[in-house]
């Protein structure tokens, strides 16, 4: 049947509810398609999906949307908003899985991030971001090769960061930022914060040294197998190097600002969603932040898979 004027579709068990310009919906087969403005709300799951465009298939619990496509999920006391060019999502008894790709953008109110291709498992809180991935909380930047992010009902639990990691933390100062970088990182939060921070091979940090008064002495860098750092009101409080360490601590006087950043360093919050609507804004890297990542840590792309 063909259905005109923002007709609306049930589900059989009463659960979703689909709204459209002009739906065409077969009864039988529970498949149908929608052009103009598809709002497609699964109230049960807490999940809604729309676009330009849609298709879904009531029985096999799938629904796809295209053009301007959005997705929130509001199970949780923070909901996360969702973009992409193309959304997918998948749902049964025990999970509901989104897919995402091309230029996604996301934002909650405690963490915002960037990436080609994403997947959310909601059994799991698990979100992964692939291909050039970036996430922000509050004044830190995170990126790496694919990024494996854990939620839970009210806020950020821990992130990881897989083969190669880049951590910038910005201080108060302008272009002084705090770095690490390394081989796989995880990053843990508290009450929404970032508090502690792993590098597992090949560490190395960039970070100021303060005094009491909290002006800056200098730069200190480090290297070593393995770095813990523990981050209070934005500021490190305690370092932790070992095996194979070194560390150089170069005045701020004598600061060449060539040397005040990590290889690959790359700030872009420019490209950082700000709110639930921003996640529709187009957001490209500028050329001179095309910076290829380290060959040491790099592999093949990582090919989205269903579980």
């Amino acid at each position: 049947s063909q259905l005109l004027d923002r007709s609306r579709v049930v589900s059989k068990d009463g659960s979703k509810f689909l709204t459209g310009d002009t739906i065409y919906h077969n009864q039988k087969t529970g498949i149908g398609k929608v052009y103009g403005d598809m709002f497609l709300q699964d109230s049960l799951r807490k999940a809604i999906i729309g676009g330009n465009y849609g298709y879904y298939d009531d029985n096999l619990g799938y629904a796809m949307a295209t053009d301007s496509a959005y997705a929130i999920e509001y199970s949780d006391r923070d909901s996360l908003f969702l973009h992409a060019d193309t959304l997918k999502m998948i749902t049964d008894s025990l999970d509901r899985q989104m897919i995402a790709y091309y230029n996604v953008r996301f934002f909650r109110n405690d963490i915002q991030g960037v990436c080609d291709s994403l997947q959310y498992f909601s059994k799991d809180s698990l979100l992964s971001m692939y291909k050039n991935p970036v996430i922000w909380n509050g004044n830190y930047q995170l990126l790496g090769n694919q990024i494996d992010i854990y939620l839970n009902d009210s806020t950020i639990e821990k992130a990881n960061v897989k083969e190669y990691s880049l951590g910038i933390l910005k201080r108060p100062v302008e272009n002084q930022f705090n770095q690490l970088t390394g081989r796989d990182m995880t990053a843990t939060f508290e009450n929404g914060n970032l508090k502690r921070l792993l590098v597992e091979g090949n560490a190395e940090s960039l970070y100021y040294i303060l005094s009491e008064d909290s002006t800056v002495i200098g730069l200190n860098k480090t290297e070593s197998a393995f770095l813990s750092m523990d981050i209070k009101d934005d500021k490190v409080e305690k370092l932790k190097l070992w095996n194979s360490t070194k560390a150089q601590t170069t005045p701020l006087s004598q600061l060449d600002p060539k040397s005040s950043t990590l290889k690959g360093f790359v700030w872009l919050d420019y490209m950082r969603p700000v709110s639930a609507w921003d996640i529709f804004r187009s957001s490209k890297r500028k050329s001179e932040d095309n910076i290829a990542q380290p060959k040491r840590f790099r592999r093949p792309d990582v090919e989205i898979q269903s579980r």
